[in-house]
């Protein structure tokens, strides 16, 4: 990816030089691009040296993310559900490669993972915004020149080697954050300071001079206000999640209860439900936890309720069929292991369990 950033910038220094050795390293570069391609997915004569095995398991990834998108087109399976559909949509080869219980919550794919979970249309606003952005850069190279150009052509090369990686990973803020801020350095580089006052001004040309101090002071103003509230907002959401989420790490490493430190050890592993938002895999690990505690009915009514939200939670599911299963409610987790045979066809484990389940019950 870094290599495909730094042969923009190589091309446009090139071209200032001469144009034909351009078009030449251009060509040579087209012809890099393919066999790199090619030895990534372990073909051509630099396969021995580009390959990784995780790309086989990316491509894995990639046909789970296209398959939801063929069954869920207009709309996808929904935003951040990728990980609650890949059971269902994988298909048996991954799970022999990796063993059933090693699943993603990701396609490895920006473009695959937006269509799976978003649809045709976040696609297609995904593939636009693409579109214009690159064509903007076409733009400002075009316009700058010199030094000014090399400049330009080093954002724009930024902004490529983030959507070169995006093809290969995933989309989480960290990462996403630079590809919205190069993408918008790259169109307001192309956009002269010429078309912005034309755009934006010549009406009140004839009153910036008067209304100069007066604007200045409302952005002053405007500006750290908008700005506490906003982080007042964060922080009102962040802090309750953080104090959970520690709360959530204190009650795993709790040891086993004796007899009579259940009440106090019940008290201390339900804290990070008294927090506001509860993340339902806290649910989960929670009810699991009083389950372990001897509290048989309050584990599994914490769990029926992460079930209730959410009818995929396979976590929830799993645990609840053998929380049945080890307290000789075996025909309790007969229907439950049919409903994560729905959600995971191509799961031996559970298909074991299940076969054994309903033997018994007959």
């Amino acid at each position: 990816a870094a290599l495909i950033g730094i042969g923009i910038i190589l091309l446009v220094w090139i071209s200032q030089k001469n144009k034909v050795a351009g078009y030449g390293f251009a060509g040579v570069g087209l012809v890099g691009l393919v066999v790199g391609i090619l030895g990534m997915l372990n073909d051509g004569p630099l396969a021995k040296y580009l390959y990784k095995v995780s790309v086989t398991y990316r491509g894995d990834y990639w046909r789970a993310g296209i398959n939801m998108f063929k069954h869920h087109v207009l709309f996808g399976v929904g935003l951040d559900r990728y990980g609650a559909y890949f059971r269902q949509y994988r298909d048996a080869t991954q799970s022999a490669r990796r063993g059933p219980d090693i699943i993603s919550n990701a396609a490895h794919n920006v473009p695959i993972q937006l269509a799976a979970t978003g649809g045709i249309l976040v696609l297609l606003v995904f593939v636009a915004l693409f579109v214009f952005v690159a064509w903007r850069g076409v733009v400002a190279i075009r316009k700058s020149s010199g030094v000014q150009q090399l400049v330009v052509a080093s954002f724009v090369g930024a902004w490529v080697t983030y959507e070169a990686q995006s093809f290969i990973s995933i989309d989480n803020v960290g990462i996403a954050i630079w590809g919205w801020i190069l993408g918008g350095v790259v169109v307001g580089l192309s956009v002269t300071e010429v078309e912005v006052v034309a755009e934006t001004v010549p009406v009140y040309v004839k009153n910036v001079k008067k209304q100069k101090s007066v604007v200045r002071s409302n952005e002053s103003i405007a500006q750290p206000f908008v700005s506490g509230i906003a982080a007042t907002v964060a922080l009102a959401l962040v802090i309750p999640l953080f104090l959970a989420d520690s709360a959530a790490r204190m009650s795993r490493s709790y040891a086993k209860p004796t007899k009579d430190q259940v009440t106090a050890y019940v008290t201390a592993v339900k804290k990070p439900l008294g927090y506001g938002l509860v993340d339902p895999h806290n649910k989960v690990m929670v009810g699991t936890l009083l389950a372990e505690a001897g509290r048989i009915d309050e584990g599994i009514a914490l769990l029926n309720e992460v079930v209730k939200a959410d009818p995929r939670s396979y976590e929830a599911l799993n645990v609840l069929a053998s929380i049945y299963e080890q307290t000789n409610r075996v025909s309790d987790a007969v229907p439950i292991r049919k409903q994560m045979k729905a959600l995971d066809p191509f799961n031996p484990k559970n298909d074991q369990a299940l076969a054994r389940d309903e033997g018994v019950t007959k």
